[in-house]
């Protein structure tokens, strides 16, 4: 299946760009959390799924290279995807709060290590500016708080599933 066979839009699913089209993405995400908070989803922000869609560089390189896989031929509106780390209350600031992110072009200067399956711990103000990231989305996954808590624990245990080696061992 290359797209959607449904005939019907998710009535979830919002369009802001007319209401956010001139503020920050901080502003948005800022309502985004409050929104899931009011509906009683998005256990209070943690392990949300963060999407972005960049025009810098890299990321517009990489949208445009996934336009080959759409149906349509147009460039993503995504080039970055990330999780938020720890819940939002109303004490947050966004601009500190904790993501975890594979980039492939790291904002925060920090190179993604091996040892970590490339996960960086980022934050969500590298992403506040909508000049460079016109597209931003949330995506709310339901599940209860003891459930979001052991996911970040998972993600946080880059070695869970690596097998290791002593590759002086296997030389004799």
């Amino acid at each position: 299946m290359r797209h959607s066979q449904t005939s019907n839009r998710n009535p979830a699913i919002k369009d802001c760009t007319g209401k956010y089209g001139k503020r920050t993405n901080l502003q948005f995400f800022d309502e985004a959390f409050s929104s899931l908070q009011k509906q009683g989803i998005g256990n209070r922000g943690m392990m949300t799924v963060g999407l972005i869609g960049s025009r810098d560089v890299p990321g517009y390189t990489l949208r445009t290279a996934q336009s080959m896989l759409r149906w349509d031929l147009r460039p993503s509106f995504w080039s970055h995807v990330f999780v938020v780390a720890e819940p939002v209350t109303s004490r947050t600031s966004l601009r500190s709060l904790p993501i975890l992110e594979v980039p492939l072009h790291p904002r925060n200067g920090i190179f993604p290590r091996p040892e970590c399956n490339g996960i960086n711990e980022g934050t969500l103000g590298l992403y506040e500016n909508k000049d460079i990231d016109a597209n931003v989305g949330l995506v709310a996954v339901s599940m209860s708080d003891e459930e979001a808590k052991k996911l970040k624990k998972r993600a946080m245990n880059w070695n869970q599933d690596r097998v290791r080696y002593n590759f002086w061992e296997m030389l004799g």
